[in-house]
């Protein structure tokens, strides 16, 4: 029995098309540093937006680092999808949840710029929107699962002590605390190793600055 191109072709993409069904392939997805640094790095956040962006990171250092993050969404075949929703892509804690504003309003919390381009890829560059505090590893995440590639050496802070997504009196009398015991990392807002008035400076600029304000 003689099988027809036409046929052969229409077997292929019926096999293609099933594969990709399932979405993406969280384990033959990956992501990297841009700037291919190793980190960890540390990130000035603040609920509005207008923290420090992923290239303007804090290295272990002191000293300002690119931790731009590209990730690159591949289905179940290893092909890079196109167009994967940047609101399906997201880093978190590998313990603990993140106060990170809402999908809807505005549209960025840990998540990349947009969707996924004709590579397949989508970029972390922008300042994330959230509060709260990290001082552990994070991870990559899809809809599908946890992206190959290890854990994402990034710790993260925010005026925001409370976590509540708006910088308020609660977070004055949290910071005061710190002040008071001598260090605590929450509280070191410039990630200098201490915590002073360099420090309560920048909190108090930010006062008021929750996610639904703006520039």
């Amino acid at each position: 029995m003689r099988i027809m191109p036409a046929c052969i072709l229409a077997i292929l993409l019926a096999s293609t098309a099933s594969a990709r069904e399932f979405g993406a392939d969280p384990h033959l997805s990956s992501w990297r540093f841009v700037a291919g640094g190793e980190g960890p790095y540390f990130l000035a956040v603040r609920p509005d937006g207008l923290g420090a962006a992923f290239d303007a990171a804090v290295d272990a250092d002191g000293h300002l680092a690119d931790a731009t993050i590209e990730v690159t969404v591949r289905d179940g075949l290893g092909v890079p999808v196109p167009g994967y929703p940047a609101s399906q892509i997201w880093i978190a804690p590998l313990s603990g949840p993140i106060p990170m504003c809402s999908w809807n309003y505005p549209a960025r919390g840990w998540h990349p710029d947009a969707d996924t381009d004709a590579s397949g890829v989508a970029r972390f560059s922008l300042s994330p929107r959230c509060g709260g505090w990290g001082s552990g590893d994070m991870a990559v995440h899809l809809l599908e699962g946890t992206v190959s590639g290890g854990v994402v050496p990034m710790r993260w802070a925010s005026a925001d002590l409370s976590g509540d997504l708006e910088i308020n009196l609660s977070d004055t009398g949290m910071f005061a605390l710190d002040l008071v015991s001598g260090y605590a990392f929450r509280a070191d807002l410039d990630f200098d190793g201490f915590v002073n008035l360099s420090d309560a400076g920048r909190l108090v600029r930010l006062l008021g600055r929750s996610c639904y304000t703006g520039p």
